[in-house]
């Protein structure tokens, strides 16, 4: 796992033994846990969250049987900004991160990757405080609410919060810390 530095680093990236689609893995910031599908589910709306690392994929390849906290990162191309946008594919599952259109609060989920909606686009971002740039970590951020997946305060659940959820008021309480919102 990378370690916090002032530079922006990116997850960790195994080789894929199917392909060069790299495999990242998640590690929220606020607790240290990785983000999983919730009981290793393969369905389409299973609820994502995060959980220790198991390491049942730390020797990544075919003998693998529950890759559960490994995402495929398929490149999607860049928006309006030349931002690279990306859809992540659960290893597990094979199925997308979602926005099931839950608004703020709502639960991540996986759905079939079929197609790349606005609700299976994501960009990897900077994470920004409201005093700009902070500690060289990345959001996640759905390009069909705008909003970026965090840590739900006092479960294990990823949900969706306004990207500057600190300063829009409005958003009911309990809100995630800055850190909760942030991914290595």
């Amino acid at each position: 796992m990378g370690t916090a530095s002032a530079a922006a680093v990116k997850p960790d990236l195994y080789p894929n033994p199917g392909g060069d689609t790299p495999v990242y893995t998640w590690q929220n910031q606020g607790d240290g846990n990785y983000m999983e599908v919730q009981s290793s589910g393969t369905s389409n709306g299973d609820k994502i969250d995060v959980y220790k690392k198991t390491g049942s994929c730390a020797a990544h390849g075919a003998t693998d049987t529950i890759c559960n906290e490994e995402w495929y990162a398929i490149s999607l191309g860049t928006n309006y900004d030349s931002v690279p946008e990306f859809a992540y594919m659960n290893v597990n599952s094979g199925l997308c991160l979602d926005d099931p259109g839950g608004g703020i609060g709502g639960h991540v989920e996986q759905w079939s990757c079929t197609t790349y909606p606005d609700t299976k686009r994501w960009l990897y971002d900077k994470s920004y405080s409201d005093q700009g740039p902070t500690n060289g970590y990345f959001n996640l951020w759905n390009l069909d609410n705008a909003e970026i997946a965090c840590l739900h305060p006092g479960t294990a659940a990823i949900s969706f919060y306004p990207r500057w959820v600190w300063s829009e008021g409005g958003v009911p309480a309990p809100l995630p810390t800055m850190y909760d919102c942030e991914w290595e």
